[in-house]
């Protein structure tokens, strides 16, 4: 015959909260001061910036980072689609990219060498427009799949990928390797074969 033993104990220091759901899609990373933030994509639409803080009643703090692009766009609806983050190894900065939607067409927006402090991370990010130059996809009908940031040794490698024809059943994909410096091509969207 066996034995089950169980036992319970409340927790007096316990709050219910809901900061930050499993959402869309998330990174996480660390601040220079050791403090945690997350980088997520709601189900809302939004860009959050979710940020460790000390004192706060959750002890997070959400951040919408993408919202402010309506302005950019004569104040239409904005929906964030996509983006990625990642620590340049070289000066601990963060990299972020971030494709969103304007009434069916996408954009792509870049921020790099953010300071990566608990502070910098309550400012809105400054984000710069990457225009969509292959003269050999329609730009109205971009649709950006995906994005990578990576790394090797000094140099940064951003790929963005995207819908070769939006109205196929078959969603192929076109890989660009971006150059935001036009310093290689003299083009920002480089196409590649995948």
């Amino acid at each position: 015959m066996n034995q089950i033993i169980c036992s319970s104990e409340w927790m007096k220091n316990h709050k219910q909260a809901n900061i930050m759901a499993a959402d869309k899609q998330f990174k996480a990373s660390k601040t220079i001061e050791g403090t945690t933030v997350f980088f997520s994509l709601g189900n809302d639409g939004i860009f959050y910036v979710t940020r460790q803080m000390d004192g706060h009643k959750e002890g997070w703090q959400k951040v919408d980072m993408s919202s402010n692009l309506s302005a950019h766009h004569d104040g239409k609806k904005i929906t964030a689609k996509v983006f990625e983050a990642a620590q340049n190894k070289s000066n601990k900065k963060i990299d972020l990219a971030l494709a969103i939607e304007v009434e069916g067409v996408d954009y792509l927006y870049l921020a790099q060498g953010h300071n990566n402090t608990l502070a910098s991370w309550s400012e809105q990010i400054n984000w710069s427009y990457i225009a969509f130059d292959d003269d050999n996809h329609n730009a109205s009908k971009l649709m950006v799949s995906d994005i990578y940031i990576a790394q090797a040794h000094s140099t940064e490698y951003m790929v963005v990928d995207v819908l070769s024809d939006p109205n196929a059943s078959d969603h192929f994909i076109d890989r660009y390797y971006l150059d935001p410096s036009r310093s290689i091509t003299g083009k920002v969207w480089n196409r590649h074969d995948l």
